[in-house]
């Protein structure tokens, strides 16, 4: 029993820790995969932003006596409150801009806004008529600007080229439509001052929007966490947010029943195994092991000192004759309870064939196996068995370096020594 535990425990474990080590490798791939294609999509974004510098430097005027307090283009607006500042003509990039933003944020673009810092004027695509109230209020009061020193941008053109000119907000509450969104602001320089701001506003799903696109396509299970798992570093964001994976999943759980199969299946089929094994290397009446058993040994005898036993059961052949083979089995069997208390745990105790055994000693020491071999000799004929009184020819041979097959046969040449002289006697090979 113990050895099945130890079968099945030591399986799971290693058929477990590759699993896991597949896992754990599979889900860091496939981690950094999320992870560059959620960067990828913001600095796409700030890229097609950073489009409106270009638009905004290249514009040329609107007329002002063709100015209204609202006028629309397409998708794109523009909303007045003064006439005081020149305002540039970008209807028509906008809409291209908006577009392209649209599409590299999978649908997820709320808004694109350009606002000029006093709230003179808005150019809003699309555009909702809560707008109006935010330009309005930047208008009356122009302290109110304070985005640029909310999210540490400067209002330095020089000093913007190398401390960032974009900044990405946290997930917040809009102030009018009360939605949750993300707001990327970039401000517009003329002359290294700042005259504008181009803000858009993302849904706030946007990042997990992603996540969960990418687990349906590549059957993982991240999600978003605030303080656990392998940062997004996503450039200039105020925020840290992380991808994280659940530490039991359906994959998990499916994976470690796997590993409980394999390792059930493993153990019986080790239990099968060895069953196998101890028929075909044990002898069926006596339970001891048999030749075949010790040809499996043999090779282990290299380079050892040992002494080879031969016990025959004299006249068996007779016994069996007489009395028939079930009192023959018996005295084998009476023969090896006799035997057996004189055989040590690691000695190698052997049914050689018919009436032959073999008893295989790790020494050789020839007075100790000499008075073993002769108290196994005596205890055999002093013990009847079935009514009979048996006795035994038993004949030692200790190797001395050679091979196996020749202490063998020396011990078999002691045997028929033995014989000669009368049976029931101990017979060393000379």
């Amino acid at each position: 029993m113990a050895y099945r535990i130890l079968i099945f425990s030591v399986t799971c474990l290693i058929s477990s820790i590759v699993v896991y080590s597949d896992h754990y490798t599979h889900n860091l791939n496939m981690m950094t995969r999320l992870h560059n294609q959620i960067n990828i999509s913001f600095l796409e974004i700030y890229s097609t932003l950073r489009r409106v510098k270009v638009v905004f430097a290249n514009a040329t005027s609107i007329n002002k006596n063709k100015l209204k307090l609202i006028s629309n283009h397409n998708d794109v607006t523009l909303l007045i409150n003064n006439n005081k500042s020149n305002i540039p003509d970008i209807f028509l990039p906008l809409e291209k801009i908006r577009k392209t933003l649209n599409k590299v944020s999978g649908n997820n673009t709320h808004l694109l806004s350009i606002i000029q810092i006093h709230g003179e004027y808005g150019y809003f695509t699309p555009y909702k008529p809560h707008y109006k109230y935010i330009l309005n209020d930047l208008a009356q009061n122009p302290e109110n600007f304070n985005i640029l020193s909310n999210y540490n941008l400067t209002d330095n053109f020089c000093t913007s080229l190398s401390s960032g000119d974009i900044r990405t907000s946290e997930v917040y509450n809009e102030k009018y439509s009360n939605k949750k969104m993300i707001s990327i602001f970039m401000p517009i320089f003329a002359n290294q001052h700042v005259v504008a701001l181009a803000v858009v506003d993302l849904n706030s799903n946007f990042i997990s929007s992603q996540v969960d696109s990418f687990n349906k396509e590549n059957d993982t299970n991240f999600k978003l966490s605030k303080n656990t798992g392998k940062p997004l570093n996503i450039p200039f964001t105020t925020t840290q947010e992380y991808i994280d994976s659940p530490a039991i999943t359906k994959d998990t759980v499916f994976h470690f029943l796997l590993c409980f199969v394999f390792s059930t299946l493993s153990t019986i089929i080790f239990d099968s195994y060895t069953k196998i094994k101890s028929v075909a290397f044990r002898d069926k009446l006596t339970g001891l092991h048999n030749r075949y058993y010790f040809q499996h040994k043999q090779r282990k005898l290299a380079h050892q000192c040992y002494t080879v036993i031969l016990i025959d059961i004299d006249n068996f052949k007779s016994i069996n004759d007489n009395y028939g083979h079930d009192t023959g089995d018996k005295i084998l069997c009476g023969m090896v309870s006799a035997a057996r208390n004189y055989v040590r745990k690691d000695d190698l105790f052997i049914r050689w064939g018919g009436e032959e055994f073999l008893i295989l000693l790790y020494t050789n020491n020839i007075n100790i196996v000499s008075e073993r071999a002769e108290q196994i000799r005596s205890t055999i004929a002093k013990t009847p068995i079935s009514g009979l009184n048996i006795t035994a020819s038993i004949e030692l041979s200790t190797c001395s370096h050679q091979p196996f097959d020749i202490t063998f046969n020396q011990a078999d040449i002691a045997l028929y020594q033995s014989k000669a002289q009368g049976k029931n006697k101990v017979t060393l090979f000379k």
